[in-house]
């Protein structure tokens, strides 16, 4: 395993990024300025926002902690029961909370608990396809921000890790269609 950890990675216990620099190799987490940084490039800011974060997992943890972080209230819905974690079901009361949501699993199946969607929401979605999100976004006339957003911001702060560079993020953003 790494040798150290980024401040991240000891706060959610993930990482999606190993580097080795003079055989030591340290562990990133680029998640967490993923989603914070798809918020506000689209003007959002999320201090004092109420964010339904779907998904208790590694990216599900990021997200949260992210958010947190830079000032939201946060809250967080998943399949499987874990304390101070909503259940699945609870998800359309949460929708009627919540300015933001984030999702970090499939929803295939699972498109009933996105009721009470509006135009109020900006929904930020870890899936890079067609997600059924994606189309109950649209119907409902929100906001749609769609995997690629968050592998951008990610990209962008794992390029400077890895390189200790400025990207050019004008090619980065062309080569995602953003």
């Amino acid at each position: 395993m790494a040798d150290k950890l980024a401040p991240a990675v000891e706060q959610i216990n993930a990482t999606n990024l190993l580097t080795n620099k003079e055989g030591i190799w340290t562990a990133w987490n680029t998640d967490i300025t993923g989603v914070v940084n798809s918020f506000r490039e689209v003007a959002i800011d999320p201090a004092g926002k109420n964010v339904l974060v779907i998904g208790a997992g590694e990216a599900g943890r990021a997200a949260a902690r992210g958010l947190e972080q830079a000032g939201a209230v946060v809250f967080v819905a998943n399949r499987t029961p874990c304390p101070g974690v909503y259940p699945l079901p609870d998800i359309p009361s949460l929708i009627r909370k919540c300015n933001l949501i984030v999702n970090t699993i499939p929803l295939e199946g699972l498109e009933t608990t996105v009721e009470g969607l509006s135009g109020k929401h900006t929904i930020l979605d870890a899936s890079y396809t067609m997600a059924p999100l994606q189309k109950a976004a649209f119907k409902a006339g929100a906001r749609y921000l769609g995997g690629y957003h968050w592998l951008y911001h990610q990209a962008v702060e794992g390029f400077a890790i890895l390189t200790g560079l400025e990207p050019d993020c004008r090619a980065m953003r062309k080569l995602l269609d953003l």
